[in-house]
């Protein structure tokens, strides 16, 4: 389970920084 948590959280970070990255650019 931990493991999948780890994914889970790589993924969200992941879609957060290409969001700021299109509304920062």
């Amino acid at each position: 389970m931990a493991g999948v948590v780890v994914v889970v959280v790589l993924v969200e970070v992941q879609v957060v920084v290409v969001v700021l990255f299109d509304v920062l650019v």
